[in-house]
């Protein structure tokens, strides 16, 4: 896949929806979940994060986190990868994000910490 392909008006909005409703669907969830813009970390850079969450009594939560405008790479707020993975969003540190959803997941859906 190239990056001309990629570009394509609507595609990625379309990947995303698609992977959104297959693991909200998993989880058991229907529906719109809850809407997050964060908020700005990094005035100079000119990615932005998104997030869609969903949780509720005995499911395991579901979050999709979207770097608008980043590239193929971590976020991380010290870092820069290599530009031809595209740009790194300094937004926010992405491990961290990672560890802090998975930290807070309770026992009873499946995952021990």
């Amino acid at each position: 896949c190239d990056l001309a392909t990629l570009q394509r008006p609507g595609l990625l909005e379309a990947l995303r929806g698609a992977v959104d409703a297959g693991k909200v669907r998993l989880a058991g969830y229907s529906g719109e979940g809850e809407s997050r813009v964060w908020p700005r970390r990094a005035p100079d850079d000119a990615t932005s994060v998104e997030s869609m969450e969903w949780a509720g009594a005995g499911r395991a939560p579901v979050s999709l986190v979207t770097i608008v405008g980043g590239g193929h790479t971590v976020p991380s707020p010290v870092f820069n990868l290599p530009r031809i993975l595209g740009p790194t969003s300094h937004q926010l540190d992405g491990p961290e994000v990672i560890w802090d959803f998975f930290s807070k997941v309770p026992e009873r859906v499946g995952l021990s910490r």
